[in-house]
């Protein structure tokens, strides 16, 4: 019997590349993503936990660096936030720990959209919007 192990830093290499339909301009690789997110936990959102991002069919490690404001449902006026709570509307800054092939929502909603889920619970946290 053969066995493998790895670290858990490794990582294996993935491509690097993307089919697009022609037209589609505006793909972005950043470390750094500014969003909205619908926050689905029941735990609040805080800023600087790690959870995990899954955008298309890849799993990244993410984190919320930054709540910018929050959206009251209700008069739709945005109002400063340091946190969301279950079911709360936000804009956020997310930090990627690797690069993901993206465009704003606006554009594509496969390659615009993305969840959150918590990395000790493994719920899904939060549902995203990118811009």
């Amino acid at each position: 019997m053969v066995s493998i192990r790895t670290s858990a830093q490794y990582q294996p290499p993935t491509p690097r590349f993307i089919l697009a339909q022609p037209g589609l301009a505006g793909l972005m690789e950043n470390l750094g993503l500014s969003a909205t997110l619908a926050w689905l936990d029941d735990e609040p959102l805080q800023p600087g936990r790690l959870y995990w991002a899954l955008h298309q069919h890849r799993w990244v490690k993410a984190k919320v660096t930054r709540v910018l404001h929050r959206l009251d449902i209700h008069t739709l006026e945005q109002q400063s936030a340091e946190r969301l709570e279950a079911n709360g509307i936000g804009r956020v800054e997310l930090q990627l720990q690797a690069p993901l092939p993206a465009l704003g929502y606006a554009q594509s909603r496969a390659l615009g959209a993305l969840i959150l889920v918590d990395s000790a619970s493994h719920r899904t946290a939060a549902a995203v919007l990118l811009d």
